[in-house]
């Protein structure tokens, strides 16, 4: 299971709060023009939920065009020291 929290929540532990000042949405759409011929099952949707945020990737293809849309979701704008070791989890 990825961990969203690894890449903000470097620390064990908090002494002060985690801010970022706002709550925050980025869609990004990766889109690969792949050679003739090329297939092979693509994953699973993944979709990552809880109150501090959510992450969704789909990976579909249309002929020789591999997308990838991907969806982060920050919902909070500040994580307390108490909470930051259930944030480090997500």
């Amino acid at each position: 299971k990825p961990r969203l929290g690894n890449n903000f929540a470097t620390l064990q532990e908090r002494s002060y709060a985690l801010e970022w000042g706002f709550p925050e949405k980025q869609k990004e759409s990766i889109r690969l023009r792949l050679p003739p011929g090329a297939t092979g099952p693509l994953p699973a949707p993944v979709s990552i939920e809880s109150r501090f945020g959510s992450l969704t990737v789909e990976i579909s293809m249309s002929g020789t065009e591999l997308t990838i849309e991907t969806t982060y979701e920050q919902k909070l704008d500040r994580i307390e020291p108490s909470d930051y070791p259930e944030f480090r989890a997500f």
